[in-house]
């Protein structure tokens, strides 16, 4: 809702959202923050509208999301930009490969920064409006005074040259080139290059994201980094699936890549179910980090939704409810709660999920969970009691025996518990999604607590998102 975000001031809100750098652990958690981020929110006192626009956009690229910042800046009218704002819009512009997008904003843009990149981007603008003369002179100008890196320049020459079909040939050399920034990302696919592929290593997660949802980019392409962007959530199960479907019909896929796009293939449509199963735990031992494997999952939910609930499959039968619930495929996980056994990984994730539950969880049954869990420090079976707190399905009494037998404190307050439960207490919806995604920064589920767990789960249950609370508490024992 519009009003969501609460009484709260924007300078500490428009902090919360600048000092969320991320990344997060959670890809549930991931979804519910852009959704807040993307909402039609009311704009907090104490602040410009602009501002606080752009300080959501920035967290979107920081998200991966570079096609939502886009959608959110353009929601604003040119007249109304602030330094800021044109700020965010260089770098949403160039992570969504659209330079051309700046032109109607180039010149408030030059006006409000002295960043290089507004005097390139004139250049680039002058071209695409006819005036090739003005924008060599610009481009140029901007080369003799050394305002940027020569492949940054010459990035811009190219597009300028494409925007008249010059004869002036523009050849970019990556050798020597060390790092990967948004200029030359954007740049590089509006010209139709393609970057070398050792400069994408070791990249924030977010560029995964950008280059997997760009249009322009090849599908052969996509396929290396859509487990990491679906992971994250800036991807959709249906969405991975499709880049993978364009990849096998393309001609040009190399022969490692088309093998994953048949696996997949398999996995939906293989004549018998174990030969769909044999698929899907190929696909599901793919990936180098555990955020790779998980967006596996994700991409498999709905072929894992196809196979029969019987007790011969029952062995992968935590596999597959982890791949549904990573799509949000409750209803088809919970079928496999008639056969898999109390106190394994399946049951867990199944008694989280579940739309609604009034029995309580005993503690024989969590105890049970305890003694087939072999993650680091019992973490799964701590982050299960955590999500039964917030999900309110177990008894205090319960609760505080078996936090005491892990040697897990739930409560305890800090600077961030206090606002996260005065905020769901006030049913500040957005404001509780903003305050969810400070409190789950970190590269993966070894960075996240039980307490902060307990917290965002309790939170999001108290002011109506359950679902979410469900989903994310389910994510954790998957996880952990």
């Amino acid at each position: 809702p519009s009003t969501s975000i609460g009484t709260t001031g924007g300078r500490s809100l428009r902090k919360l959202v600048a000092t969320t750098q991320g990344p997060f652990v959670s890809r549930w958690g991931s979804i519910l923050v852009r959704r807040a981020l993307l909402s039609r929110l009311d704009t907090p006192r104490n602040v410009n509208g602009a501002d606080w626009v752009a300080a959501r956009a920035d967290m979107l690229l920081r998200m991966g999301e570079a096609d939502a910042a886009r959608a959110l800046i353009q929601e604003v009218d040119t007249r109304n930009f602030t330094p800021r704002l044109y700020d965010a819009a260089m770098q949403t512009y160039l992570a969504t490969a659209d330079p051309v997008g700046l032109c109607p904003i180039v010149a408030g843009g030059s006006a409000a920064s002295k960043d290089p990149q507004w005097i390139m981007a004139r250049a680039i603008c002058a071209a695409f409006s006819g005036d090739q003369s003005t924008a060599v002179a610009q481009i140029d100008r901007a080369g003799r005074q050394k305002l940027a890196d020569k492949v940054d320049l010459l990035l811009a020459e190219k597009l300028i040259g494409a925007a008249a079909n010059s004869r002036r040939a523009v050849k970019v050399e990556w050798e020597g080139v060390e790092t990967m920034t948004p200029w030359r990302f954007g740049m590089a696919l509006a010209t139709g290059l393609e970057p070398p592929e050792a400069l994408f290593n070791g990249l924030p997660r977010r560029f995964a994201g950008w280059r997997a949802t760009a249009p322009m980019v090849p599908p052969a392409i996509k396929v290396g980094e859509i487990a990491k962007a679906g992971g994250m959530g800036v991807l959709s199960s249906a969405a991975m699936v499709d880049i993978m479907g364009q990849a096998y019909d393309n001609e040009d896929t190399p022969a490692d890549v088309l093998a994953q796009a048949n696996e997949l293939q398999a996995a939906y449509a293989a004549e018998t179910v174990s030969a769909r199963l044999g698929a899907l735990e190929k696909i599901w031992a793919r990936g180098e980090t555990p955020l790779e494997k998980y967006g596996q999952m994700a991409m498999t939910a709905y072929a894992a939704a196809r196979i029969p609930v019987t007790a011969d499959n029952a062995d992968s039968a935590d596999q597959l409810v982890a791949a549904m619930l990573a799509a949000g495929l409750d209803r088809n996980a919970l079928r496999w709660g008639r056969v898999v056994p109390s106190g394994s990984q399946a049951w867990a994730m199944l008694v989280l999920a579940a739309p609604a539950r009034e029995t309580k969880v005993s503690e024989g049954s969590i105890d049970s969970f305890a003694g087939n869990d072999d993650s680091d420090d019992q973490r799964k079976t701590a982050f299960l009691l955590a999500g039964l707190a917030g999900l309110n399905r177990i008894t205090p009494e319960v609760q505080a025996a078996v936090a005491d037998d892990l040697g897990v404190n739930l409560g305890g307050q800090t600077r961030w518990t206090k606002a996260i439960v005065a905020a769901s207490e006030r049913n500040d919806q957005a404001h509780v999604a903003l305050l969810v995604a400070a409190g789950m920064q970190g590269d993966d589920w070894t960075d996240m607590t039980p307490r902060h767990l307990y917290h965002i789960v309790l939170a999001l249950r108290r002011c109506g998102m359950e679902a979410e609370a469900r989903m994310i508490a389910a994510e954790a024992v998957a996880r952990g």
